[in-house]
């Protein structure tokens, strides 16, 4: 009888240790398993360094370097405190299609400054590109190409006025910002800001056409204001930049927009560089470059070619699409 007791007790202490066994036993398992994946991962991280290989169209990243890593050539203007022109707008004027191809943008805002609302209207004809712009009865013709919309802002720096800027996409997509004062009697039309706008809270505007965006740090070649409602653009020394060092923030890659010649010689100052050559060479986005020289410029813009040295010793012509 004591036998068989023994025998019941030791089978209920065998069932009752039997399942932390089990799960002893299975650790080292998922352990193994965590350590094969891990290897499995890292050889993954290799093989993919190891299969990077030269730049192809297909293959072309926006490989943008961080712009917090390299500061700005010089502190004026930096282009960090600036951003797109439309965050600093006031009044969107309301847009909408009053019949097919006619556009009617409206806004009630007192622009002139004397406490009174003034009824603002642009009327855009899509098939004449004519348009018309009203404010309180006033009223003035334009021509613009591609209407896309219109805000009121503040930007000026000399006194405390708003203006109209009216965005026009351009023929080919080369944009322009028609810019229009009322005074309380009178529409002024104060010129055209051309390339996409951007503006600092002291009121300076850079443009994309005065420029250089392919690389980083930007190149900028001027910035504007507005004084007194006059727009005045400021020229900036492009021969700042000699000997500067920088990075393409994309990969130069074969029937592109952006062309790197590797060359010897430089180019006249004068000359309009465009389209590939047989002696075109292609680099990853982040490959730096010190500026040896660059062509003339006019007021405004950027230069239309860039003699530089690459990291690797080259030497060699760097321009890209402008316009058309």
């Amino acid at each position: 009888m004591k036998s068989y007791r023994f025998l019941v007790y030791f089978l209920v202490i065998s069932l009752v240790l039997l399942p932390s066994c089990t799960i002893e036993l299975k650790r080292p398992a998922s352990t193994e398993k965590t350590n094969k994946t891990s290897e499995v991962t890292s050889t993954s991280t290799a093989s993919t360094e190891a299969t990077e290989t030269e730049v192809t169209e297909s293959e072309a990243t926006e490989t943008v370097p961080s712009e917090t890593e390299s500061e700005p050539v010089d502190d004026f203007p930096n282009y960090l405190d600036f951003s797109d022109l439309l965050r600093h707008a006031t009044v969107m004027l309301d847009s909408n299609y009053e019949t097919p191809g006619m556009i009617r943008s409206t806004a009630l805002f007192d622009i002139s400054g004397d406490g009174v609302a003034d009824q603002i209207q642009l009327d855009v004809n899509e098939t004449t590109c004519q348009g018309n712009l009203s404010v309180n009865g006033v009223s003035l013709t334009m021509y613009i190409d591609y209407f896309a919309f219109a805000f009121l802002m503040d930007i000026d720096r000399a006194e405390s006025h708003y203006d109209l800027f009216i965005y026009d996409r351009g023929p080919s997509e080369d944009p322009v910002f028609h810019v229009y004062r009322y005074d309380g009697t009178s529409i002024r039309f104060l010129g055209d800001l051309y390339g996409t706008l951007s503006a600092d809270r002291e009121g300076r505007i850079i443009s994309s056409v005065g420029t250089s965006w392919h690389v980083s740090p930007y190149m900028v070649f001027s910035w504007t204001e507005i004084v007194n409602g006059t727009i005045v653009v400021h020229p900036v020394d492009r021969t700042r930049y000699i000997g500067q060092t920088f990075r393409f923030r994309s990969d130069i890659v074969e029937y592109g927009s952006v062309w790197l010649s590797e060359t010897t010689t430089i180019p006249a100052y004068d000359a309009f560089l465009y389209g590939p050559t047989p002696t075109d060479i292609y680099v990853r986005g982040g490959t730096r470059f010190t500026i040896l020289d660059l062509s003339d410029c006019t007021e405004g813009n950027s230069p239309n070619w860039y003699y530089v040295r690459l990291e690797d010793g080259r030497t060699a012509v760097f321009y890209y699409m402008k316009g058309d």
